[in-house]
């Protein structure tokens, strides 16, 4: 192999540690209450523990990236096309794995955190809705939120949202019945997927993570 074909082979991919590491960094920010792939509540996301998790975590990745980079320079030097193939093959599979580790470390230490600071949503008989609040924290116009509610709320032939008109104390929404068996379901699933994820991801990657 040529040292140009060397260089072209290597370089080609040379880009994919800081993009999978833009990618995972933004999963730092706050995204409908889940940071790094953890459902926290709205009050833990300013906790000064979250904060240096969180900062912990774009560290790491920021080297982990760093370091799944250097290959590439001894790599344009080798010449034999086999090896060179066989190399660059290892180089993006450690690429695909080790910039998920970060992720996966900050994601166990937040599940931790979570469930010692006792950070759980409690019943509470009827639960009140701000869709304002929760359009803004999604970045979405507040009718494009109205849109979606009345959409699933025919989709799925229920009423999820009771609103009421403003007055003397101000306007309003709850969840209905329905809405809150719909929100428990909802949470109980998330929790579980998140559970299954762990498991799995232990289970095909395990081998690779630092206990």
């Amino acid at each position: 192999m040529s040292t140009w074909g060397s260089v072209i082979l290597w370089l080609s991919m040379i880009w994919l540690p800081p993009l999978l590491g833009l990618f995972l960094r933004n999963e730092a920010k706050p995204k409908k209450n889940i940071i790094v792939g953890t459902t926290l509540p709205h009050e833990a996301q300013g906790d000064p523990a979250v904060l240096a998790l969180t900062a912990r975590y774009k560290r790491e990745l920021k080297w982990v990236c760093l370091a799944l980079m250097l290959p590439a320079i001894p790599g344009v030097f080798i010449r034999d096309f086999g090896l060179n193939m066989l190399l660059w093959m290892i180089w993006i599979l450690v690429i695909c794995v080790a910039v998920n580790i970060p992720y996966v470390r900050c994601n166990r230490a937040l599940r931790r955190l979570k469930a010692d600071r006792g950070w759980r949503r409690e019943p509470s008989g009827q639960a009140v809705a701000d869709l304002r609040a929760a359009a803004m924290d999604m970045d979405m116009a507040y009718s494009k939120a109205w849109t979606i509610l009345r959409n699933a709320e025919r989709q799925l032939g229920v009423k999820l949202l009771q609103s009421r008109a403003g007055g003397r104390h101000g306007g309003g929404a709850t969840l209905t019945e329905e809405g809150e068996r719909l929100l428990a379901a909802y949470e109980v699933y998330v929790r579980d997927l998140e559970a299954a994820g762990q498991t799995l991801f232990q289970q095909y990657f395990g081998e690779w993570l630092d206990e």
